[in-house]
């Protein structure tokens, strides 16, 4: 990644004004070097844009991170992101009809997946293009593409995923907690989280623990309907419908490429 697109990548990391230890940092971008993040933190706060503190850092004030693009979303909490993709990616068997959304949380299960009779529908212009390339039947629906993130919204597509019908669908959200549920703060992205739910045999969410505790204004998914793969444990996971986490990758995968 450019230097550009670290910076806003680990701005993107700090939540609102909390402070945030150099060591949450450097776990969450296990692929950046300390030394590169500390002189892209130094960067930052010559520009205003962070505040460096003893042992963290913290931004100067709220700001809205949802919309990250997806390489920099990519950047954030890879080996969860890894990890969780490769324990959904076994779910899928030869012949499945799967939904994956836009997310980036999601984006790396192609990698992983060893059932090739696959048929991939999904609402993100990123993960499209990504299964394209991989060699798996890819069919995306029509609407109106939101931002950066690659993700095609709207009635026009709300209507065409009322008319289809999934084998198993893998998506995630913004926040979860043990008192909401799966929240976000897109309408739209909740919408056609509840529209595919409802067609789908099999639905999981894979929200990684930076998400834990996250509350947002739209509730997706009921604390007692979300079956959730997260990378660690949740003190209130038996709130859940189900809560999974994934294990450790079997030594050094080779598909675990996220790019």
């Amino acid at each position: 990644m450019i230097n550009e697109e670290r910076k806003e990548a680990l701005t993107g990391f700090l939540s609102g004004s909390r402070y945030t230890s150099l060591s949450e940092v450097f776990a969450a971008f296990p692929d950046i070097s300390q030394s590169t993040i500390r002189r892209d933190l130094q960067s930052l706060a010559s520009e205003g844009k962070v505040i460096l503190l003893r042992g963290g850092v913290k931004l100067p004030g709220i700001k809205e991170v949802h919309d990250l693009p997806i390489k920099s979303k990519l950047m954030i909490n890879t080996e969860a992101k890894k990890r969780m993709s490769y324990a959904a990616a076994r779910m899928v068997r030869d012949g499945d009809v799967i939904y994956l959304d836009s997310s980036s949380s999601v984006y790396p299960l192609l990698r992983f997946l060893t059932a090739k009779d696959v048929t991939v529908v999904t609402t993100g212009i990123y993960t499209a293009v990504l299964a394209v390339s991989l060699g798996f039947r890819c069919e995306t629906v029509g609407g109106e593409i939101r931002n950066s993130v690659g993700s095609v919204v709207g009635s026009v597509t709300e209507e065409e995923l009322r008319q289809r019908h999934f084998s198993i669908a893998f998506m995630s959200s913004n926040g979860f907690s043990a008192d909401t549920g799966i929240s976000t703060p897109h309408a739209e992205e909740a919408a056609k989280i509840r529209i595919v739910r409802a067609n789908s045999e099999k639905s999981l969410f894979l929200m990684d623990s930076g998400k834990m505790g996250l509350n947002f204004s739209h509730v997706a998914v009921p604390v007692r309907e979300a079956d959730i793969i997260s990378d660690k444990e949740c003190g209130s996971s038996e709130c859940f419908a189900s809560f999974t986490v994934a294990e450790e990758l079997p030594g050094r995968h080779g598909n675990g490429d996220l790019s």
